[in-house]
């Protein structure tokens, strides 16, 4: 499990440097806005939430007392105004070390304590899916993200479906490989491929029937709900 999880983040950063070595100069210097992010403003956002994440994986081996998460959008708003003005050199270094700040965390973490609930989530949902959700899943989500908001949604689907393979290997268990068909649902429907959407989707109910309300409610299946 461990090597997998360190294989997937590892995969995850790769995928990082690939986006930025594509960028165009134009690119590179685009300014975002809270609502629609940059590029640099993506690559800082997936930064601080390796950052957050290897902290609390630190407090889990410690007697440190477990962190407490802002709320979703008043972190990232704060991230966002944190480093909005930071130069690319000074971003890169953040995600060079916020990778390997994680990395060394997942590394050292036992194995008992990753399959462990994470204390901060009411889902009661162990560790190791915080570790792959935020050191992998949301970093390929908000590169996806750029890729859907300059009219490349195949890509997005293209890098969605190299991961696909490696994250339902994880975990044999209904709930995990529910959530890994969901996930891909969501960027076929972003790329305007609504049978295969729908295929994945019908895979994800199978093995959840509690995934379709909570479809109906989702607005990036609502082309496909």
């Amino acid at each position: 499990m461990k090597l997998k999880l360190l294989d997937l983040v590892e995969h995850a950063y790769r995928q990082e440097q690939i986006f930025i070595q594509s960028l165009s100069d134009e690119e590179r210097s685009g300014v975002g806005t809270l609502e629609r992010w940059s590029a640099k403003d993506t690559i800082a956002q997936i930064a601080a939430w390796k950052e957050r994440a290897a902290q609390v994986l630190a407090a889990l081996q410690s007697d440190q007392p477990g962190l407490d998460f802002d709320d979703l959008n008043q972190f990232n708003a704060r991230i966002f105004k944190e480093h909005q003005n930071l130069t690319w050199n000074d971003v890169l270094d953040k995600s060079r070390q916020a990778y390997r700040f994680l990395w060394e965390q997942t590394e050292a973490t036992p194995d008992d304590v990753l399959a462990v609930p994470e204390p901060s989530d009411r889902h009661n949902e162990p560790v190791w899916w915080f570790v792959v959700g935020v050191g992998c899943n949301h970093s390929l989500g908000h590169l996806a993200q750029y890729h859907i908001e300059q009219g490349n949604a195949t890509l997005a689907v293209e890098m969605q479906e190299q991961v696909a393979g490696p994250l339902l290997q994880l975990d044999e268990g209904p709930d995990w490989q529910s959530l890994v068909h969901y996930g891909l649902a969501i960027y076929y429907a972003a790329a305007g491929q609504p049978e295969k959407a729908i295929h994945v989707l019908h895979e994800a109910f199978r093995l959840n029937p509690g995934l379709v309300e909570r479809s109906k409610e989702d607005p990036r299946l609502a082309s496909v709900c």
